[in-house]
């Protein structure tokens, strides 16, 4: 019977072996992420990263660094959101489904999230779902001019012309200058 690949003085060799041959930046890394607000820093600093990938229209490299982030810190629900917003924006609504209903039941109290997993619904042609998501986002926070517009969009798919029309005043009584909810609700009233 072959005998264990290390054993506790073959490991100690080992690991003295990979902190002589590990670079600076390695040292730092192994002494850094051991603490817990370092480990909050890096989030955020991941965070700012995607968003200005995102920004940049960098989608692939936000898909994958929001990827590798909802691997790393499975709990947090705005890697989830982050990962669907980048599938989305990259035309890929069947993908951004998963990662958006995941944020959304991370966070049940996000609007945003509610919201944007309506989206993705709507785009996959699930009218009723996507009302039951913006309902949702309403409920968390009734002035969110873009969750009612969104229901509007729906509710008018759904063929609900006079419950869209309401949707669209309330999103102008939020948001005054909300040019598209003009658009759709002078459309609506053709």
């Amino acid at each position: 019977m072959a005998e264990p690949a290390t054993t506790v003085q073959e490991t100690g060799i080992v690991a003295e072996d990979k902190i002589a041959v590990a670079t600076q930046w390695q040292l730092m890394w192994w002494r850094f992420r051991k603490h817990k607000l370092a480990g909050a820093g890096t989030i955020i600093l991941i965070l700012f990263y995607v968003v200005a990938l995102f920004a940049e229209g960098r989608y692939a490299e936000a898909a994958t660094l929001a990827h590798a982030m909802t691997q790393r810190y499975p709990r947090h629900g705005f890697g989830w959101k982050t990962l669907g917003a980048v599938y989305r924006q990259m035309g890929c609504s069947a993908d951004a489904l998963a990662p958006m209903q995941k944020a959304a039941a991370l966070s049940p109290g996000n609007a945003e999230a509610h919201s944007n997993l309506g989206t993705t619904l709507k785009d996959l042609g699930r009218l009723d779902e996507a009302e039951v998501s913006f309902r949702r986002a309403l409920q968390i926070k009734p002035d969110y001019a873009g969750a009612h517009y969104n229901l509007g969009n729906t509710l008018k798919d759904l063929g609900r012309l006079e419950e869209a029309e309401g949707c669209y005043r309330r999103a102008l009584e939020v948001k005054p200058d909300y040019a598209e909810a003009h658009n759709n609700l002078s459309h609506t009233l053709w």
